[in-house]
């Protein structure tokens, strides 16, 4: 066997590993869909809304706090509780900061876009902390240069596959509109509902397939 064929069959090892590669999907899923919105969204606060970049900048400064605050705690959580069980928990209140993202309009920018920032410093440090060890959870100890490489390639299929499906989405939506509990949005604003809908089907997807993401019977 060739040194080309060795190093593919390698690198497709992982493949073959059903509890790794469910828990891997996670990420790539997460991946794939934080991706949809690309700088879209900054595009619309920017240009479309004409909301300063300062502005911005000092919610985000702001409400940092909240973040180094939360880290110990979701810490503690995830220990106590399982990643399996934090994980969803925090995806889930994640998600409602792209809901509110599709009611930011001129009127409303100064009071939403505070929230949707608490909002993703008090749910993204459990996030960013499972994630940091997500892939070693159910890796062997044998070959982990393999499965590294591979979880590695699919953290780029996912971030590009996900740029491509927003950039069809907002070429397929350009100049169309619709109504929502009563506020007319464009597609810088719905394209948000699909990522929150997104979000909720990740959270669901680690609550239904707990048992084939830990090693508890």
């Amino acid at each position: 066997m060739s040194k080309a064929k060795k190093g593919l069959k390698l690198l497709l090892l992982p493949l073959s590993n059903k509890k790794f590669m469910m828990t891997i999907s996670i990420a790539f899923i997460f991946n794939y869909t934080s991706a949809i919105i690309c700088n879209f969204y900054n595009v619309y606060m920017l240009d479309v809304i004409n909301v300063s970049y300062t502005f911005m900048s000092v919610c985000s400064i702001v409400v940092a706090p909240i973040a180094v605050l939360m880290m110990p705690l979701w810490s503690k959580y995830v220990h106590t509780k399982g990643w399996y069980r934090a994980l969803p928990v925090s995806i889930f209140l994640f998600s409602f900061a792209y809901l509110l993202n599709a009611y930011v309009t001129v009127n409303s920018v100064n009071i939403v876009y505070p929230i949707i920032q608490a909002i993703c410093q008090f749910s993204y440090p459990c996030i960013s902390l499972v994630f940091s060890y997500l892939p070693y959870i159910n890796m062997p100890e044998t070959n982990r240069t393999a499965y590294n490489s591979f979880y590695a390639l699919l953290g780029t299929i996912a971030t590009f596959l996900g740029s491509s499906t927003g950039t069809f989405f907002m070429g397929a939506t350009k100049g169309k509109t619709i109504n929502f509990f009563g506020l007319n949005m464009m597609n810088y604003q719905y394209i948000n509902l699909l990522q929150f809908v997104l979000m909720l089907g990740i959270a669901m997807y680690i609550v239904l397939n707990k048992k084939n993401l830990t090693n508890k019977k």
